[in-house]
């Protein structure tokens, strides 16, 4: 068995698993998980909301990347989806120096009136357990109409 910790804050975790079988005589076994967290790449905000937009707007929100190890960290990619909609504006591939941040803008131009969900992906060149998947959201709407 393997847990992702890619969604839990640098920390103490407590976690029960029940597993269900089909032996007899353990029809159910609990697993008390407790462990600590320790996060070399940290990003903030987790999740962004624009809230109420227009469509045919652009808008931007800042998302900082830090690594927390002791070692330097590459960052080989921030992909974003929908790409033509959620973009990075800078630096898209870079190595964090120990202890050290960087801030990247993500610019988000929508095009329909409906709600928006996407995401923003930081990939690691290491383990794909350590990349992180900021969800971001928005309510479009249509821009105001003028009369002639």
């Amino acid at each position: 068995m393997s847990v992702s910790t890619s969604y839990f804050s640098s920390g103490k975790v407590k976690k029960t698993i029940h597993v269900i079988t089909n032996d007899p005589e353990n029809k159910e076994i609990t697993l008390n998980l407790s462990f600590d967290v320790n996060e070399t790449l940290v990003v903030r905000p987790l999740s962004i909301n624009f809230g109420k937009v227009s469509k045919g707007d652009t808008y931007k929100k800042e998302i900082t990347i830090s690594n927390k190890d002791e070692k330097p960290l590459s960052i080989t990619d921030i992909k974003t989806s929908p790409d033509k909609i959620l973009r990075i504006r800078g630096e898209k591939k870079f190595t964090l120096k120990p202890k050290k941040r960087k801030t990247v803008t993500l610019l988000f131009a929508p095009n329909e009136a409906k709600a928006f969900f996407g995401t923003v992906t930081i990939i690691t060149g290491t383990d794909p357990a350590e990349n992180k998947v900021i969800r971001v959201q928005a309510e479009v709407t249509a821009p105001p109409q003028t009369s002639n």
